[in-house]
């Protein structure tokens, strides 16, 4: 069986899913149905050449699906099956099983290495020209424009990559007042961490969203929901199983990865050491991925902010309770949780089965040793006996009649304690 992952970009913050092909656990899947191996390829834009965008992602994975009966999966913004821009067909189509990402991975770039905002209020003060990301990706295009119609400011969006090219460009006297919106965490790295007129990490969006935002999720098409959810339950556990590894493990371990992956998918080309412990460290402290992968409607409805701005839904319906109804039908028709829970219950018996290990009964242990303490005990007393018998023979030989008399009493008495102890019907173990 072949499944193709479809990614909206190439980048490392989609460590969990590369981390999951080069640490192995992609690769002991098996289709229990037709009992055949599950082979998995990711697909980024370079290599599946289609432009990045959350979009494009759910459409290679239709395509997928439609001309090669293969089980396609996108990773991309979940709320992007909402989008008018996505064919009604495909969108009614849509599955999210699952969350990636559950904290916004976005940072504001600028000029000027004096300047920290602290919030986002004063990130709004500082500047006069704002670079975010184009309708192809959702979450940054939100962030865009929020803060653009916010504070009336020179808004500018454009394809993944430019936000920052185009900021590094300026040289003119104003160039202070320009700040890029990324999530291109590679040219972040490029840029920061350079010699020569570095650019700086003003401001961090998930600073602003503390309890979390719904970034990138897990999709698939519903029928496959119901035909492969074995399979799809197999593919959950093998990103969770990445993700405790990616946090249990130490930095250089994950440092180390982290080059054999960029090797392998080509992720960043000319990525330096410098730059790549930076992502690896930036990865590992704002922990992005969270453990429990199911989406609450809590979460969606919050994330589905985004989507209002973007997609001008205000200019459609008159009041917010029409809007809060739709988002929480969107939920209904689009969010599965039923995956992860049977995703989650299989850890959970996986760590019952080890527990039961673990704890193994006294009464248990004991049976299981039983015919081991026997041989024991047989050899206590024949020891016994062998010793009493050397004594009493070397003293026979030796003529010395006195110390013979002791040594056959002692023995016997010894011998006779020996059989009491090592006859008793229970004897305790642990």
């Amino acid at each position: 069986m072949k499944i193709k992952i479809f990614l909206a970009t190439d980048t490392f913050l989609y460590l969990p899913i590369y981390y999951a092909d080069n640490y192995g656990s992609f690769n002991n899947l098996i289709n229990h149905n037709k009992n055949d191996k599950i082979d998995v390829e990711i697909i980024g834009p370079q290599k599946g050449r289609y432009p990045p965008g959350d979009l494009n992602a759910i459409l290679q994975m239709f395509k997928c699906h439609e001309t090669h009966n293969t089980l396609g999966i996108a990773i991309c913004s979940p709320t992007a099956v909402m989008s008018r821009d996505l064919d009604s067909y495909i969108s009614k189509e849509c599955k999210i099983i699952g969350s990636l990402i559950k904290k916004l991975p976005f940072w504001g770039i600028n000029h000027d290495s004096t300047l920290m905002c602290t919030s986002l209020d004063q990130l709004e003060i500082e500047y006069d020209n704002v670079l975010y990301y184009n309708k192809d990706l959702k979450e940054g295009y939100y962030l865009g424009e929020k803060m653009a119609n916010n504070i009336k400011i020179n808004g500018r969006d454009v394809k993944w990559g430019k936000e920052i090219e185009l900021l590094d460009s300026r040289s003119d006297a104003k160039k202070n007042k320009y700040l890029a919106i990324s999530a291109n965490i590679e040219k972040i790295a490029q840029v920061t961490t350079r010699e020569t007129d570095p650019l700086s990490i003003n401001y961090k969006f998930s600073e602003y969203y503390k309890n979390g935002y719904l970034t990138t999720g897990i999709l698939t098409l519903k029928n496959n929901v119901s035909i492969h959810k074995e399979v799809l339950v197999q593919i959950l556990n093998a990103i969770q199983d990445a993700i405790r590894e990616i946090y249990k493990r130490d930095f250089a371990y994950i440092f180390t990865n982290c080059k054999s992956i960029n090797t392998k998918f080509n992720i960043a080309r000319f990525i330096s050491d410098t730059e790549l412990k930076f992502i690896v460290s930036t990865i590992k402290d704002e922990k992005f991925y969270a453990l429990n992968m199911e989406i609450t409607k809590k979460e969606w409805v919050s994330a589905s902010i985004g989507i209002n701005v973007t997609e001008s839904w205000m200019a459609k319906y008159e009041d917010c309770n029409q809007i809060d109804r739709k988002v929480k039908n969107e939920y209904k028709k689009h969010v599965t949780n039923k995956i992860v829970k049977a995703a989650n219950s299989v850890l959970l018996n996986e760590l019952r089965d080890l527990t039961n290990i673990l704890k193994t009964p006294r009464a248990t242990i004991s049976k299981k040793f039983q015919s081991f303490n026997k041989t024991i005990r047989v050899l206590i007393y024949i020891t016994i006996i062998g010793i009493s018998l050397y004594f009493i023979i070397s003293n026979y030989l030796s003529g010395n009649l006195n110390k013979l008399s002791k040594s056959i009493i002692i023995s016997g008495f010894v011998n006779l304690f020996t059989y009491w102890l090592t006859n008793k019907k229970n004897m305790t173990i642990g």
